[in-house]
């Protein structure tokens, strides 16, 4: 049976890929260019590798081979096969119409001009274009099984083939076979700085080494993917790294590869030869690519396993081996002649564990692109790198980039000098972005104005607040309001003494939000309060020595638990039990600051500013506000719509469900609380521009010393002022 089909959406012909400017503050760090392994003149470069396909015309679809072949390699205008029963190809033009070349059984084929190179029970033969066998060689000790990969290449002068048996005895082994035409033949366990564990791609290149496209393992555990040059001995040196999930290609001087987000979307990701630039080229919805799938070809249950990818400049195609079905995609981008420059922090894998980044906004971007008909050239870095590559590309006044995702915003002064030097195209007089705001609780657009200027879309921030618990409401103690303020905190504190001990607290040390709230006062005010934080680190002090506060494990019952985030997200919540009230924390100074995590802007010098408004125009809508994601922050002013599925006709046809919609099914009683009361709890908080982690370790270093006694009131006071100078005043 032979199939295909056009899927019918428009993200069938889409194609993705880059993205900033300024001068302003703060050093460049210089880790930015040594994240990968620096290359000498006298290494081959990818650009030098043999890696062309002779890409076939097919239509986008899936096309089902009926000769159940292990491998595919297009060449020369056809789908050229191979498998158990033997090697042949598919001729595109007429209906994929099979013509067999050969019986030998092969698990792996390459096609070098006129010949053809294959791999099956152990031996490798080298066929002529008619299934003559012009060379062939047995090779001894390897050991067939199904637990094994297998991959050959090769040229007029050399053959390559590797083995990986990843269920060898005790660990996985990978061995690479060499013969030399004229020489004979060498087989050498491959070994290096990194444990290659999966096989991908291999090429020769024009010194006739070889060059691996493989996953590999390092102190971390986790598996990455990198391009190995491969000596005539085994020896593996990683090249460059790239962020995938296995099957890539060499093609065009790039390294084309593909990973699997949330919700299933997959990222078609250019790389550059020494893995410098990450440039999503295409995300496909992948419902209506399985609906297609399985109309095509019948299989259904498990999903399409991606094996095996070849792409040149406007074609992928996917093989899967294990049902035996090419998936053809058109590279093709929209002809509008509009296109969008995103930039944006990309999940990774660190030692630390996973870090994670913007959850859905691949899915986003993909319907974006669909519904304007534009082009998305969406450019990532992985979170760690970031900021760093965030401040070169503003530092460097590059103008390619008209969306800019900033990430972390807390970790340091990037989002100051952001602001500061207005690195954002004010918003107010886009009246279609100003009309979205009413979807946003109360407070979030004055949160969100700088300087009298709406600076971008909101994703993630808050301010902590106290849980009031029933053990603080069964006590004759003042009852906070939303209102209230760090004078009535004191208040409240002076009379909670006489029921502090025995395990029980008021709260945990207050001293972060107070003194940060103090000194990013100064900071909107230009100058700091030298007298109100001598005055805050004294009832400190006070009330410290007294034992009104304690870390959490230190003590068994808190009357203001202060673990919440407002607004609301994912995780605001660590305690189960079922309280009565919450409030923010007291307004200091007047004003109460909350921390932004995430948003997202347009660049001032943004080269596409009305698709650029349209793009925030979509990411403040009603539907996008309501939709949930694991560190999203609850903004929706109509919180009962985190309770409705509302699927438009469009996408109930294309995605059927949208799982991660699914908001009652990942909120919490807590949160879904707290979201009914967002409008309530956040009017007249500000937002916080001072660099908060590094501040927090001053504070927590100041403090210590503080109530440990090693220092005095006033010289704490001293080293707030001096390091708060130094870090936030010019």
């Amino acid at each position: 049976m032979k199939s295909s089909g056009k899927p019918g959406t428009g993200l069938w012909s889409r194609k993705l890929r880059k993205i900033i400017f300024a001068v302003f503050c703060a050093l460049l760090m210089t880790s930015c260019s040594g994240e990968y392994p620096a290359q000498d003149s006298e290494k081959i470069h990818v650009s030098q590798a043999e890696c062309r396909y002779g890409m076939p015309d097919l239509d986008d679809g899936f096309y089902k081979l009926d000769n159940e072949e292990i491998s595919v390699y297009p060449a020369e205008g056809r789908i050229w096969a191979a498998g158990e029963n033997g090697v042949g190809w598919y001729h595109p033009s007429d209906r994929m119409e099979y013509t067999a070349v050969s019986d030998i059984p092969a698990q792996d084929i390459y096609i070098n001009g006129e010949e053809i190179i294959v791999y099956g029970s152990h031996t490798i033969t080298v066929l002529s274009a008619d299934g003559r066998t012009a060379q062939e060689w047995v090779i001894e000790g390897i050991q067939d099984d199904t637990d094994a990969e297998f991959r050959i290449c090769g040229t007029d002068k050399r053959i390559h083939l590797f083995v990986n048996r990843w269920n060898a005895p005790g660990d996985n082994t990978v061995l690479m076979v060499v013969i030399d035409r004229d020489s004979g033949v060498s087989m050498h366990e491959v070994s290096g700085d990194e444990k290659i564990v999966s096989l991908d791609s291999i090429y020769p290149d024009q010194r006739e080494y070889c060059r691996l496209i493989a996953g590999y393992t390092e102190g971390t555990g986790f598996t990455k993917y990198g391009v190995f040059q491969i000596s005539d001995e085994g020896y593996a040196e990683l090249l460059y790294t790239f962020d995938g999930s296995g099957a890539a290609c060499l093609a065009d001087d790039r390294i084309y590869t593909f990973n699997t987000q949330t919700g299933g979307i997959e990222r078609y990701i250019e790389v550059s030869e020494r893995g410098e630039k990450n440039t999503v080229l295409r995300s496909v919805n992948m419902e209506p690519f399985y609906d297609e799938y399985f109309s095509s070809t019948g299989i259904s249950g498990d999903g399409f396993n991606k094996d095996r990818l070849f792409c040149t400049g406007h074609d992928y195609l996917m093989y899967d081996r294990i049902h035996h079905v090419l998936a053809v995609y058109d590279m093709a981008s929209s002809d509008s002649g509009r296109t969008l420059n995103i930039i944006y922090p990309e999940a990774e894998f660190t030692e630390d564990g996973f870090r994670g980044a913007l959850g859905e906004m691949l899915y986003d971007t993909m319907c974006f692109e669909e519904e304007n008909d534009c082009v998305v050239k969406a450019q990532y870095y992985p979170v760690s790198q970031y900021h760093d590559r965030l401040r070169m590309k503003l530092l460097a006044g590059d103008d390619d980039m008209d969306i800019i995702y900033a990430d972390r915003c807390e970790d340091g002064d990037l989002l100051s000098a952001i602001l500061r030097y207005r690195l954002y195209e004010p918003l107010e007089d886009y009246s279609a972005i100003t009309e979205n705001f009413g979807n946003y609780a109360d407070g979030v657009r004055e949160y969100m104005t700088y300087d009298g200027h709406l600076t971008g879309i909101p994703f993630q921030f808050g301010t902590m607040g106290y849980i009031v618990t029933d053990a603080y409401l069964n006590l004759e103690l003042p009852v906070p309001t939303d209102g209230w303020t760090v004078e009535e905190f004191w208040q409240i504190c002076q009379a909670a003494e006489k029921f502090v001990g025995n395990g029980v607290v008021l709260c945990p040390d207050p001293g972060h939000w107070i003194l940060s709230a103090l000194i990013q006062n100064g900071v909107d005010l230009g100058k700091l309060d030298y007298a109100a934080i001598l005055e805050a680190l004294s009832e400190l002090k006070e009330y410290e020595s007294r034992g009104l506060f304690a870390d959490y494990g230190e003590a068994e019952t808190f009357l203001l638990d202060g673990r919440i985030n407002i607004p609301a997200q994912s995780g605001s919540f660590y305690k189960k039990e079922v309280f009565g009230m919450t409030v923010p924390y007291p307004l200091v100074s007047g004003n109460r600051y909350a921390s932004m995590r995430t948003f997202t802007f347009m660049y001032c010098r943004a080269p596409n500013k009305d698709l650029a408004a349209e793009y925030l125009t979509m990411l403040s809508d009603e539907e996008f506000v309501s939709k949930c994601s694991g560190s999203k922050t609850y903004l929706l002013k109509d919180s009962t719509l985190y309770y409705q599925i509302r699927w438009s006709e469009k996408e109930t046809a294309q995605m059927k469900a949208y799982t991660w919609n699914r908001i009652p099914e990942v909120m919490m009683g807590h949160n879904a609380m707290l979201a009914e009361r967002t409008s309530e709890l956040l009017p007249g908080t500000k937002m916080k521009t001072i660099g908060e982690t590094e501040l927090n370790e001053k504070l927590n270093d100041i403090l210590t010393s503080l109530y440990g006694g090693k220092i005095s009131v006033e010289t704490a006071a001293d080293e707030i002022v001096s390091y708060a100078n130094y870090r936030y005043f010019e």
